[in-house]
């Protein structure tokens, strides 16, 4: 009589490549606050400010430009426009008659 055989797949050989690439990042962040990384505080002659003391040079300010061009003058404004003509006069009243001859 066959019996029942049972395969078991091991799964944990891929657990424990997280907690390593966890681990190597704590281990350089650690390094890196204590000084011993590659912005600590025993930083390498690549810092910059390591690099000004050493090549520190006085920069004296230019002399000051001439002042610049007087503007042209602005355009002269268009004339005003010529008033509307005036009205017409009404016309006079008839004249009353003479008077007669005696």
């Amino acid at each position: 009589m066959r019996t029942k055989e049972t395969i078991v797949v091991d799964r944990g050989s891929n657990s424990s490549v997280f907690p390593t690439i966890a681990l190597i990042i704590v281990l350089l962040f650690v390094a890196g606050v204590l000084g011993v990384g590659y912005f600590g505080w025993y930083a390498p002659s690549h810092s910059s400010s390591t690099y000004i003391e050493r090549n520190s040079t006085v920069v004296t300010p230019g002399e000051k430009g001439a002042p610049g061009d007087t503007g042209a003058p602005g355009q002269t404004g268009a004339p005003g426009q010529t008033g509307a003509p005036g009205q017409t006069g009404t016309q006079g009243e008839q004249g009353a008659p003479g008077d007669s001859a005696p």
